[in-house]
């Protein structure tokens, strides 16, 4: 199901460096008719030899659009003399105009079947059912099954926003009053009088701060606590209008009914503590970063930028992080850091304040003493399986669980700790997923 609003343009081919060419399906057309049968994908610009799309057969019946979609590409690494492969996509679609004022058009899409890395060209229906050994009986059950489920779509309209009376609290310092009451005007749609509240109005123009604010949902502050002289440090529950919510913590100063920012972090992540320590991941302005807290005082152990540029050319300088959590005895902070099509653990020392081993899969662990760090990973495209020990502090490996494997396993390493003996074990996975191997490290040195 993809819902998408009037200023939405259509989808782009899949790969980020042919978006200059443009849409590969022509949403405005149909946004205009709301006629599924004008619908069509098409990318002809075959960008640098690696592919386009053409649809080579269509029909339309019962508000139903069926196609055949041929994904065309050229693969320079394969070897033989027929580099050229063939994608065929038998698909439905069908559309709903909703007009529910916020995402008003609906397309409704399945795939029937796929054939992939065809050396043929086909170029007809029924070559089509046959490479999918598919009978024209059961297409059309699929069919008539799809059509039912987009006849039992129903769209509601939004339940309109309430908006409340600002609440006036006995007591409460009146500097923690006004702050409240800026997020309540951002609430309750009264941008122009939360403008005004504003010190930086010489440098913020109000039309950068309505775009700022004009989709404001919910905007909570609490946990205020008072940092200086007339500087406050808060939390915020944020949330514009079919957006998920968000976390804010913010610093501002108060002068009179005059607010300043001084800063507003987005918490990222949960916070998880050990001791004196914490963690957290936070965007701030254009970058994320990986904050350790100690005693509140916070250093920055990893940091990228935030945001994609237009033209995503800067897909390197992009990162995010996730799941920190802290060692068995808190001397190591573990976190993820992903950015474009790749993902790695990091283990960082928070005493000495350094990264001790990075680059890790999704399997691995200490001992609880932590005397041993272990890690195990299945293969992926460009990576082969691992399955190693190290030594705590200094991380030199004490066992590799690959050396003298036979051959056979292409999966991948599983790895676990085994409490009662003292042992980490590493299980040998082939294709099928069947256990062909087993190794044993014992923390007592000794090998099995």
């Amino acid at each position: 199901l993809r819902f998408f609003n009037e200023q939405y343009g259509g989808e782009y081919y899949p790969n980020s460096y042919a978006y200059a060419h443009g849409y590969v399906d022509n949403i405005p057309l149909l946004k205009s008719t709301g006629d599924i049968c004008k619908y069509k994908i098409d990318f002809n610009e075959n960008w640098r030899n690696k592919g386009k799309l053409n649809e080579i057969y269509n029909s339309c019946d019962k508000d139903i659009k069926t196609t055949v979609i041929e994904h065309y590409q050229y693969f320079d690494f394969i070897e033989d003399n027929n580099k050229s492969r063939y994608l065929y996509d038998l698909k439905g679609f069908a559309y709903k105009k909703l007009s529910n004022s916020y995402f008003d058009n609906l397309l409704i899409s399945i795939q029937f079947g796929y054939v992939s890395q065809s050396k043929e060209q086909l170029t007809n229906f029924d070559q089509i059912l046959s490479s999918l050994e598919k009978s024209e009986a059961q297409f059309q059950k699929e069919k008539d099954e799809f059509s039912d489920f987009v006849k039992s779509i129903e769209a509601y309209q939004p339940i309109p926003k309430t908006f409340s009376e600002f609440k006036i609290i006995n007591g409460e310092n009146p500097q923690i009053t006004v702050i409240r009451k800026y997020y309540w005007l951002l609430t309750n749609g009264k941008l122009n009088e939360a403008y005004k509240m504003r010190f930086d109005q010489t440098e913020l123009t109000y039309e950068t701060f309505q775009n700022w604010y004009k989709d404001v949902y919910h905007a909570k502050p609490y946990d205020f606590k008072e940092t200086n002289s007339d500087e406050y440090e808060f939390y915020i529950e944020y949330q514009d209008h079919n957006k998920p919510k968000k976390k804010f913590r913010v610093k501002m100063s108060v002068n009179e009914d005059k607010i300043k920012t001084i800063f507003s972090d987005e918490i990222l992540t949960k916070e998880v503590s050990f001791g004196e320590y914490s963690a957290y991941a936070i965007k701030r302005g254009d970058k994320n970063y990986m904050i350790l807290a100690e005693n509140g005082k916070e250093i920055i152990i990893d940091e990228g930028g935030a945001n994609y540029d237009s033209e995503y050319s800067n897909l390197i300088e992009v990162k995010s992080f996730r799941e920190p959590k802290f060692s068995p005895k808190g001397n190591y902070l573990i976190y993820l850091m992903s950015g474009w099509e790749w993902s790695a653990y990091y283990v960082y020392d928070v005493k000495n304040k350094t990264v001790k081993i990075s680059g890790l899969g999704h399997g691995f662990d200490f001992t609880p003493d932590e005397k041993y760090f272990y890690t195990c990973s299945s293969m992926g495209m460009i990576t082969g399986a691992d399955g190693e020990v190290y030594s705590v502090p200094d991380f030199d490996i004490k066992f590799n669980a690959l050396d003298k494997v036979e051959d056979g396993f292409s999966s991948g390493v599983g790895c676990r700790y085994e409490e009662e003996n003292e042992n980490i074990i590493f299980t040998f996975i082939d294709d099928k997923g069947d256990v062909i191997e087993t190794k044993v490290f014992s923390v007592s040195n000794s090998v099995k």
